[in-house]
């Protein structure tokens, strides 16, 4: 399993201009906006969410977004949505609650966890996610973090939680 180390190791490997900030834990939206401070870019909020079918599925959009799991689970046909147990959390993205991120979907072997990325974020330039523990975040161009992903054989899904339809 992916450490931070390691990630941050994957990232230079790939030769992608990032900043690390290093902070104390943060655990919500709220201690974010508090104790971050100057952090540019666009920040985020992430959710890990499963159905009854035990499918498992990772939303990230803007920390501000408000996000109707009800809305979401119909408009994408995937059934009841909750919020998964954090065993699950553990086993598939091997990272504990407060530090949910979609770096997390490196450890995801057999991508068994669908990720689903807030259109409104591909929009700015860079973005800011936890790089696997809640006390730094990595902030990165959008289209490096996408791009990241993609060269990582994970699939990122568009989705605009304005309209709650799927962009691509």
């Amino acid at each position: 399993m992916i450490t931070k180390n390691q990630l941050i190791k994957k990232l230079n490997d790939s030769r992608i201009t990032f900043q690390l900030h290093e902070h104390e834990a943060l655990f919500t939206v709220k201690d974010s906006e508090k104790k971050r401070g100057g952090i540019e870019g666009i920040h985020t909020k992430n959710l890990f969410l499963k159905n009854k079918k035990r499918e498992y599925f990772l939303f990230s959009c803007e920390e501000k977004q408000s996000v109707d799991i009800k809305k979401l689970s119909k408009s994408l046909v995937l059934g009841n949505l909750s919020f998964a147990k954090e065993a699950a959390l553990k086993e598939y993205l091997n990272i504990t609650p407060g530090s949910v991120t979609p770096f997390g979907l490196l450890n995801d072997i057999e991508n068994k966890v669908n990720f689903f990325l807030d259109n409104n974020l591909t929009q700015d330039d860079q973005i800011n996610f936890h790089p696997l523990e809640n006390t730094a975040t990595i902030t990165m161009q959008v289209k490096d973090f996408i791009n990241f992903l993609l060269e990582n054989n994970k699939k990122v899904n568009i989705f605009d939680f304005k309209s709650y339809t799927l962009i691509k």
